[in-house]
């Protein structure tokens, strides 16, 4: 990962807070942003805990100066919610379900409320996967 910072390729964390991902990754690797897990922005309306671990994440990765995505993000209330934490990006339905390459020049220049969604296409499939 260090050798790909040092090429100058951005490197992202996906999925934080679930499965193997970990806070130590944060101060081993040079990550360039961090996507927390979709648990978080849809459960950070029904309890308050998972949003001051929500706030706490951003508050790291703000102080470590990397980008945060909120994952997951299905309705106008979630955005709200992570728009609050100063969450500035993020990736879901509430924006646009999955839709192939050949569509995405459209969906881009479409006219967006709130922050523009982002996009990553698989090079292998040609299918938007983020």
């Amino acid at each position: 990962i260090t050798a790909f910072h040092n090429l100058g390729v951005r490197v992202s964390l996906d999925d934080f807070g679930t499965g193997f991902s970990s806070l130590a990754y944060l101060s081993d690797f040079p990550f360039s942003k961090v996507k927390i897990d979709k648990k978080f922005s849809q459960d950070m309306g029904k309890s308050l805990k998972v949003r001051q671990i929500v706030k706490g994440i951003a508050q790291i990765t703000r102080e470590l100066g990397i980008d945060l995505v909120a994952e997951g993000v299905e309705t106008h209330g979630q955005l709200l919610r992570i728009l609050e934490l100063d969450i500035n990006a993020v990736q879901g339905y509430y924006y646009s379900k999955p839709v192939v390459a050949s569509k995405i020049s459209a969906l881009l220049s479409a006219p967006i409320i709130g922050a523009a969604p982002e996009v990553v296409v698989s090079t292998r499939s040609g299918r938007r996967i983020a």
